[in-house]
């Protein structure tokens, strides 16, 4: 590859045509900050995948360590990374010794010092202990970021931890989890986001958590009831928070002057109203489905009556906040509404409909997943006019479980089809 932008006028010198390599190297990392890709530029050649100016621009990089990788090959991972970048995120997955890996880290200066601007650390599967924790300040002095997916040992490992590093994000995933680990949590008071999944776990004491005065991003999955309140009033820099599989107590009452977005996942009938006066600063409303689901004797007329009055008080609360529906279903990519298993048709397709004055809040969804559902023709019309005419395309994906369909002669199926 040659750069001749004036051939005439490099004759007339008879300056050399000057190749793509001859270029200075602060030329060269002009034209990979330009270029779209860049990654396919660096590793085109030798020249240009040690060059310092393009080396220096990576500021993003990650190292994964996997279960299949040996201790002699990550650290050649680790040796062969370019001097002139800096390895930002580290990744260690089903590690049995950490500490074994961290001491030999230490006691090379080279990978040393490869890993003194790592900012992040995720660590999935690891046998973690009170020993491995003493090694992260030393090995990371910049980290701010650490997240643990299903790790053993990690109560330990926190403790240690704590009055070393001052962390500002800290991520939990759990099988099952431990109410020692959520009491850890409470020790690094600097923390700015904090994500807690601790599936099969008892209630969360939020009280532990109150030590966080800095904190503005939370994320809690798969707990039990939670004093929501109390969380509120103690976290007072809170800005975003997000609950997913969230319980709330009958009759609850939800407040906060700072909260500036905020996601419930999939709403139930029984969820305490919200109301716009009681948030300020609530920009965003964020829910990913509405679940039916509620103990009712389908027998019962009073029954039925109060999951309309329910469903239409769901509506009106919803329809008064900043709220939009957002795609996050069983599979990761769809709004979920979950039915009344065993429920009659008539009373299924009535609460659908009640359901019609959302229609804008929910005209980013582009796929819909529904389940447990018995329709007669009228409910299968209003499915039509609920999600007719939404989505990128127009019309949205609907993904449907349907205990029954009933449909009369007057309305066929085609008509329904032609409504959607």
């Amino acid at each position: 590859m040659t750069v001749s932008p004036d051939s005439s006028a490099d004759e007339e010198r008879g300056a050399p045509l000057t190749t793509f390599l001859d270029l200075d190297d602060n030329v060269l990392g002009i034209l990979y900050a330009c270029c779209q890709s860049n990654a396919a530029l660096r590793h085109s050649c030798a020249s240009l995948y040690h060059s310092p100016s393009i080396n220096a621009q990576i500021r993003s990089a990650e190292l994964v360590y996997a279960e299949d990788d040996t201790l002699d090959s990550f650290v050649g991972k680790l040796t062969s990374f370019p001097r002139n970048a800096h390895l930002m995120t580290l990744a260690l997955s089903s590690m049995t010794d950490v500490r074994a890996v961290l001491e030999l880290c230490y006691r090379m200066p080279d990978v040393r010092a490869s890993l003194r601007n790592v900012a992040e650390l995720r660590l999935k599967e690891c046998t973690l202990d009170a020993d491995s924790a003493s090694f992260l300040p030393l090995l990371f002095p910049k980290l701010d970021a650490l997240s643990l997916s299903y790790c053993s040992h990690f109560d330990s490992f926190l403790n240690v931890l704590a009055p070393q590093l001052d962390l500002t994000s800290l991520a939990i995933t759990l099988d099952g989890g431990s109410n020692l680990a959520v009491h850890c949590v409470g020790k690094f008071e600097l923390l700015q986001s904090l994500f807690l999944d601790f599936r099969d776990t008892a209630d969360l004491d939020v009280a532990v958590l109150a030590s966080l005065r800095q904190l503005r991003r939370l994320s809690i999955a798969h707990f039990g009831p939670i004093n929501l309140q109390q969380l509120l009033e103690s976290l007072s820099c809170l800005h975003h928070l997000r609950l997913d599989c969230f319980e709330a107590p009958l009759g609850a009452h939800f407040a906060s002057s700072t909260l500036q977005t905020m996601h419930v996942g999939s709403i139930f009938l029984d969820f305490p109203a919200l109301a716009a006066h009681d948030f300020p600063c609530l920009r965003s409303f964020g829910f990913s489905g509405i679940d039916f689901g509620l103990p009712f004797f389908w027998e019962v007329e009073e029954s039925k009556e109060v999951m309309v009055w329910r469903t239409r008080n769901l509506v009106a609360w919803v329809a008064g906040l900043p709220s939009k529906a957002c795609e996050e279903g069983t599979d990761g990519t769809a709004f979920a509404l979950s039915g009344l298993p065993g429920g009659p048709a008539l009373l299924c397709s009535r609460l659908l409909g009640e359901l019609l004055p959302l229609k804008s809040k929910i005209a980013a969804v582009s796929r819909v997943e529904m389940h447990d559902w018995c329709l007669n023709s009228d409910g299968m019309l209003v499915l039509g006019e609920l999600f007719g005419g939404l989505g990128p395309s127009g019309l949205p994906e609907v993904v449907a479980s349907f205990d029954c369909i009933e449909l009369t002669s007057e309305v066929g199926l085609m008509s329904v089809l032609q409504a959607m």
